[in-house]
């Protein structure tokens, strides 16, 4: 959109000419025609490896983490050496 016109405003004017064509001119199939406006999909921020690490050494202390902040990866418990389950 490089005019500056918000999605909700390129809407309105967009139910605005369906209202138009369809009931004032007796168009139906004009307003079939014209359609809505999507704002484009953002993706998510996804860190680096580099980043991750810097994140994880950031916290002070394992605690500060949270009881399963990454301790339990893949379902195995700390210091056993086996899944959960099975021992």
């Amino acid at each position: 959109m490089s005019q500056g016109i918000s999605w909700p405003a390129l809407n309105q004017t967009v139910c605005a000419l369906r209202f138009f064509h369809g009931v004032t001119l007796n168009r139906a199939e004009i307003p079939e025609r014209i359609a809505y406006a999507r704002a484009p999909r953002k993706l998510p921020t996804i860190l680096s490896a580099d980043e991750v690490v810097h994140f994880l050494e950031a916290v002070p202390s394992l605690k500060a983490r949270g009881p399963d902040d990454g301790l339990r990866c893949g379902g195995a418990r700390l210091g056993s050496g086996q899944p959960e389950g099975h021992g």
